[in-house]
């Protein structure tokens, strides 16, 4: 029997550590930059595993070669909803389709 003892949610590879830090944050916005990903964020007050409808928080970024912008983003969107879930989101256009990494 699994068990989550913390009452975290857990959907996806990150949402089982402890909370990233801003520059932990950082740090993966910038491995991805350098991978040439195109960053999103988005938040819902409804994070349910089959609610894929997330809404988007600005404009997705993707001419933006800084993670200072993307982190910017981030806590500009934690300051107009303090009380979501918030996700960033990288995507990899070199196979020619739009898909999360």
């Amino acid at each position: 029997m699994m068990t989550n003892p913390t009452g975290r949610l857990t959907q996806g590879q990150f949402s089982f550590l402890p909370d990233l830090t801003d520059a932990e944050i950082t740090a993966q916005i910038e491995y991805g930059l350098n991978k040439g990903y195109a960053w999103s964020v988005e938040y819902t007050d409804d994070p349910h595993p089959r609610n894929t409808y997330w809404e988007m928080y600005g404009m997705p970024m993707f001419d933006l070669k800084d993670a200072a912008g993307v982190l910017g983003e981030l806590k500009d969107c934690r300051k107009a909803f303090p009380g979501h879930y918030i996700r960033l989101m990288a995507f990899d256009s070199t196979r020619g389709v739009e898909s999360i990494a």
